[in-house]
């Protein structure tokens, strides 16, 4: 395996960051170099084989009017994987206190955690507070040759049954998706008992999400927050409804006691005396499945912890 410069981790590994702004202004740190003693965000907490990233540091955010350009820091860790962690399911978490820190795990071992701080005694930015999402995809970073795209190269879908793309990706790169999964099976989202809910009270992110829909929709979506659907979920069979509906005449699951399309997901009432956002119309938290492009959008979560099971 190559050596990376500067840091004792190599390829594999996986990041860990936290983006926020304001964000240091001069002397920046150089990309590939550990950043000047004083000059960047000092006390955070590394795990086993963990170090800091020093392949990001952030970006300077362009916008127009030019009034509207910052400069975000990304404040990053990066974790050595082995071979064994190709091999089987791996649970990634984090541990969001809003205000307060921001922890990541692998295996159940704490990895990084950032507190608020660290943040404080550089540029005053916040652990966020504001309503988020989670978002489970594959992206592939240019550090890792990707894209290669050569100059006159026509490629614009970066698809490897595209022809005109056998000049944007790197040499075998399409010949290892052919052998390589990316499952996820469980996402799981806890929070304190005092504050439940997508607007709770400590943090009521209703009004907040009202007044930006579009910053919490999935495209194509007019609204952030969707109804769970109970039931309805193509099926053979009545083991196509989670082990708890029935698989009708017509093809589509009807639940018993869980919700989800097809049945798979713990359908759960607050307990009593919970409070809850008084402007809800209903007081109904349900469990998450899984859809089929693997992206899960859970938009106005205060939580704290959120647990993935990927491999």
């Amino acid at each position: 395996v190559d050596p990376l410069p500067n840091t004792k981790i190599t390829k594999p590994y996986f990041s860990t960051s936290l983006q926020v702004s304001p964000g240091v202004s001069a002397p920046r740190p150089v990309l590939t170099h550990r950043p000047l003693k004083g000059k960047w965000y000092e006390g955070m907490s590394y795990g086993p084989n963990t170090t800091l990233n020093n392949f990001f540091y952030g970006v300077t955010l362009k916008h127009s009017p030019s009034s509207y350009t910052y400069q975000s820091d990304a404040i990053s860790a990066n974790t050595q994987l082995g071979l064994r962690d190709f091999s089987d399911f791996q649970t990634f978490a984090v541990d969001w206190r809003p205000g307060e820190s921001l922890e990541w795990f692998h295996k159940g071992v704490s990895v990084y955690k950032i507190t608020q701080e660290s943040l404080t005694n550089v540029t005053g930015a916040r652990v966020p507070l504001e309503p988020s999402y989670l978002i489970m995809n594959t992206a592939i970073s240019s550090t890792w040759g990707f894209p290669a795209k050569a100059e006159g190269c026509e490629c614009e879908t970066f698809e490897c049954g595209d022809p005109k793309c056998a000049c944007a990706l790197p040499p075998g790169f399409c010949d290892n998706l052919q052998h390589a999964d990316f499952e996820v099976d469980y996402v799981r989202v806890w929070q304190e008992k005092e504050s439940l809910g997508c607007s709770p009270r400590a943090y009521p992110t209703r009004k907040y999400i009202a007044a930006f829909p579009e910053k919490f929709s999935l495209e194509g979506s007019t609204v952030p927050l969707l109804p769970v659907q109970r039931g309805g979920g193509a099926c053979s069979s009545s083991s196509d409804c989670g082990g708890d509906g029935d698989c009708l005449a017509s093809g589509s699951c009807a639940c018993r006691v869980n919700t989800g399309p097809n049945c798979r997901a713990t359908d759960m009432s607050y307990p009593p005396g919970t409070y809850v956002d008084a402007d809800a119309d209903t007081v109904r938290v349900s469990g998450v499945y899984v859809p089929a492009p693997l992206a899960v959008g859970l938009a106005a979560l205060a939580v704290a912890g959120v647990w993935g099971c990927v491999r």
